[in-house]
């Protein structure tokens, strides 16, 4: 068995909705059900995110159209030899400590309000902010 992981991330100002999939295909698949399986994951893996952020979300998500997908729409069938998992995470991974400490040190550094950077991202102080945030705004201060 080969094992293939596969995933997307659907990036929002205030949180990050992500889905990896591991599937496992026997070796002997051909080309074209190996192409057929991975499209299908990804398929699915972008309906669990948009059913996600509809639920999140006032705007009916799945009515928006999709663009740039190659991904068909034929009901998905699931060779035997193939095993699944699903996961999806709705909630941000948090900032470590070291993220948090580099962001405090911009701030002071830059005479920037710690607490204006945490109404931008939506959470009451820097503490709360997510480490997709964190690194967002130390990529962004620390460009050269």
């Amino acid at each position: 068995m080969t094992k293939i992981n596969l995933g997307m991330q659907q990036h929002f100002p205030n949180s990050t909705y992500s889905c990896a999939v591991e599937i496992e295909i026997s070796e002997d698949a051909s080309q074209d059900e190996l192409k057929q399986e991975v499209k299908a994951t990804l398929k699915t893996i972008r309906e669990a995110i948009q059913d996600d952020v509809a639920e999140a979300m006032p705007v009916d998500i799945k009515a928006l159209p999709v663009t740039g997908s190659n991904i068909d729409s034929k009901p998905r069938t699931h060779p035997p030899q193939v095993q699944k998992t699903l996961t999806s995470r709705k909630t941000p991974k948090p900032a470590s400590a070291k993220q948090l400490s580099y962001v405090q040190n911009i701030c002071n550094e830059r005479g920037i309000d710690p607490t204006e950077v945490a109404q931008q991202h939506g959470v009451q102080d820097i503490e709360h902010l997510s480490g997709q945030a964190c690194w967002r705004f130390i990529d962004h201060y620390t460009k050269k």
